[in-house]
């Protein structure tokens, strides 16, 4: 939703060697920042897969051991009794034959429960093996995420491009103001560091990292995506209702399918296609619809602000236009038609923690949560849910989260405008997983991108590395 702004302004903070040297001095303070930012970080408790083959083989471990100690205390038992026999016998105090077979009969069962004792042995022994083995990988494997996630938060805690400041109107005075003021550099940093959120998650384990997930901030173009499948499962609703129920809200078919009515169905034409009634027309995606731009005109990202009066689409083609190239234009149309009540069930069934603070409010958790939605959605194969995938993964602006993971598809949805330039996306790995950055690096341009890119591929680094693991956990069972 890219709005027209004024043109970004050049840094000119004093000189550039005074800013250079406010920037270095800061790095110390940042760094005590992403220590903290690491403390907090996913723990090996998180490791889901990690933390059930270990309980699994400790188990495994304990009943194994429980299985010998019973054992041994049962021959040492056999073998007192052993032993008393042939006291007996040596005593000749007692039948010689009976006390000849109970010593015979005792010493072959002591033989065999060796024998199974030292089967045991041998699986304690290899479940003691395996143990210490997952114990001593998992160990090298934290060792090493530690460092990816060192790594990554060092980037976001102070490797961000710096913002631009507002373009001031300078007078005698300011100046003046500005020559005799003492900077302090943890303050002009602050104000030049850009606000950063960033979250992403394995789908296959459930292993995530985050960063100011919680912070609010301006959702921009990001809204888009949830905003129109929430609009797209109202609609898939309403088709699924008008083929299997009649308008009085009684089945049209039995639980084996078969018709319940008589002729040709109620709700469907001649050629197979639902019959909109007075009240449904906003349904039906084969209307067409036509651009006025004295009451429509939409400034920002998009196409159809350039076109002329009378510019014809279908309402099906307003959708692709909202998600293929973040068009303002055809946002607006749709949310006039729809309202927001679909939006607002979503908004709330997954407790979203921005919306609150407005429509165009979200978080990097918020994003996170939908996007796990909108996987499962995919996962339906349903005519809705193939489109809107299609759709996403040819989305505009592929400069971010699509160019780094690139030639994997990732379904996203970018947002640039006013302190926000952010992008998210669910990626089609062979174990997919989604990832959300949001900024406030309002002017994005190619070092803004590149810095996304990083941290992008950072992530895609821990990913292969929860992968790793997961496979050596699972060739140990």
């Amino acid at each position: 939703m890219r709005k027209k702004r004024k043109d970004p302004v050049k840094i000119v903070l004093g000189a550039s060697v005074g800013m250079l040297f406010c920037v270095a001095a800061f790095f110390a303070f940042k760094y005590v920042d992403t220590t903290e930012k690491l403390n907090a970080a996913p723990t090996e408790a998180e490791m889901t897969d990690l933390t059930m083959s270990k309980a699994a083989l400790e188990d495994s471990l304990q009943e194994k051991e429980t299985e010998l100690t019973a054992l041994e205390e049962k021959i040492a038992s056999l073998e007192n009794e052993l032993q008393t026999a042939k006291t007996i016998k040596d005593a000749e105090t007692a039948d010689s034959v009976l006390q000849a077979q109970q010593i015979t009969s005792q010493t072959a069962q002591i033989a065999e429960l060796k024998k199974q004792a030292d089967a045991v042995r041998k699986e304690v022994a290899t479940y003691k093996s395996q143990l210490e083995k997952l114990q001593k990988t998992a160990a090298v494997d934290w060792e090493y995420r530690s460092e990816l996630l060192s790594d990554l938060y060092v980037m976001l805690a102070k490797g961000a491009p710096l913002l631009t400041p507002d373009e001031e109107e300078e007078t005698e005075e300011t100046k003046t103001a500005a020559e005799t003021e003492e900077v302090d550099p943890k303050e002009e940093w602050e104000a030049m560091y850009p606000t950063l959120a960033l979250y992403y998650e394995d789908l296959t384990t459930g292993y995530h990292v985050s960063y100011n997930e919680d912070k609010v901030m301006y959702s921009a173009s990001l809204i888009k995506a949830p905003y129109i499948y929430a609009v797209v499962k109202e609609i898939e609703a309403f088709e699924e209702k008008k083929l299997h129920f009649a308008d009085d809200g009684s089945p049209l078919y039995d639980e084996n399918g078969n018709p319940l009515f008589t002729g040709k169905h109620p709700n469907l034409d001649a050629d197979g296609k639902i019959i909109y009634k007075e009240g449904e027309e906003k349904y039906d995606l084969s209307r067409m619809w036509k651009y006025d731009p004295e009451t429509m005109m939409e400034e920002g990202s998009g196409k159809i602000q350039y076109e002329k009066k009378d510019f014809e689409l279908s309402w099906e083609e307003l959708f692709e236009y909202t998600l293929l190239f973040s068009d303002n234009v055809a946002f607006r149309q749709i949310r006039n038609e729809f309202g927001m009540a679909s939006f607002q069930e979503l908004a709330k069934e997954l407790s979203f923690k921005g919306t609150p603070y407005g429509f165009m409010q979200l978080t990097a958790s918020d994003c996170g949560k939908f996007l796990k939605v909108l996987y499962e959605f995919f996962a339906t194969e349903s005519k809705y849910a193939v489109w809107m995938q299609d759709l996403m993964c040819r989305s505009a602006h592929t400069v971010m989260i699509p160019a780094t993971v690139s030639p994997t598809k990732a379904a996203h949805k970018y947002g640039w405008d006013e302190d926000s330039y952010h992008d998210m996306a669910v990626v089609f790995d062979e174990n997919p997983y989604i990832l959300v950055v949001m900024t406030t690096l309002e002017d994005g341009g190619s070092e803004a991108d590149a810095y996304i890119r990083s941290l992008v591929q950072q992530c895609r680094k821990i990913h292969i590395d929860v992968q790793k693991e997961r496979d050596e956990m699972e060739a140990t069972e």
